[in-house]
């Protein structure tokens, strides 16, 4: 299940790279992992539900899970909650120095 999670990771490589992901390991019916995002950082735990066929994220720090999140919306979800806020972009420029 974590090389297929990985493939899903795959199909949307440059937002995975953006929360800073390190530290990967298999679990037995899921994927552990790091993040360093704007508004997250710590460890996340994706588990695939077979009884539902959808996934589950846990962000360790803060102990917050979240259920039935199908494959097509799982990076999406994680971006949400580790990267993503409407000053993104101000974010980003301020942090790198850009105009």
């Amino acid at each position: 299940m974590a090389q297929y999670i990985i493939s899903i990771f795959k199909m949307q490589l440059m937002i995975v790279f953006s929360w800073g992901f390190n530290s990967a390991c298999a679990l037995e019916n899921g994927l552990k992992f790091h993040v360093n995002g704007y508004k997250y950082a710590g460890g996340v735990i994706v588990k695939y539900n077979e009884y539902t066929d959808l996934f589950d994220v846990e962000f360790t720090a803060t102990k917050e899970i979240i259920e039935d999140i199908y494959a097509d919306n799982l990076v999406r979800t994680i971006d949400y909650h580790v990267e993503y806020s409407k000053q993104y972009k101000e974010q980003v420029k301020q942090t790198y120095n850009l105009k």
